[in-house]
């Protein structure tokens, strides 16, 4: 069972997720590191230092925090940054098993990312996975009629280029 925070805790949570998403990210992990001073580990406050540092391009930094969080409360979303971060950092097969785990988890966006990271087979399975978990996501769609010009498979490629653009 998971620990509840004090109120204040709480209230500087609250106040680190309005400040990110007022675009005060030095206030956003400022506040951050004020929660894991009262609770070390809290994955909401990792969670927000990494997303910063992620933004920052400070990748090292974003997937120690990121990897925090999700051993604390594991999920897709994070899952899938840690995926980001990997990919930028060039740990290309760390990425891959993020993205994969996330997509596991019914994460559109982890298939997106592996198929994006993919090439040949694997990228069109990829794109595949994503259509099965969301058939009306266009960007899928999208990309997968990429995937699939690139092998020549120009009948298959049409029918998904014109499904985006219809659900787009």
């Amino acid at each position: 069972m998971l620990n509840a925070l004090d109120p204040e805790s709480e209230r500087l949570l609250h106040a680190a997720s309005r400040a990110y998403a007022g675009g005060d990210k030095a206030g956003a992990a400022s506040l951050a590191r004020q929660v894991l001073l009262r609770s070390s580990g809290n994955a909401m406050a990792l969670q927000i230092l990494g997303v910063v540092a992620l933004d920052a391009g400070d990748f090292t930094s974003a997937r120690r925090h990121l990897e925090g969080s999700n051993a604390a409360k594991p999920n897709a979303a994070t899952l899938n940054m840690i995926g980001v971060a990997a990919n930028r950092s060039g740990d290309l097969v760390a990425a891959r098993a993020a993205f994969t785990r996330s997509g596991e988890m019914g994460l559109v966006d982890g298939w997106r990312n592996l198929a994006i990271s993919e090439r040949g087979e694997a990228q069109v399975a990829a794109y595949q996975r994503a259509i099965t978990l969301a058939p009306k996501d266009a960007a899928s769609h999208a990309g997968l009629a990429q995937a699939l010009e690139a092998r020549h498979d120009v009948a298959r490629a049409s029918e998904h280029a014109n499904l985006a653009l219809r659900l787009d």
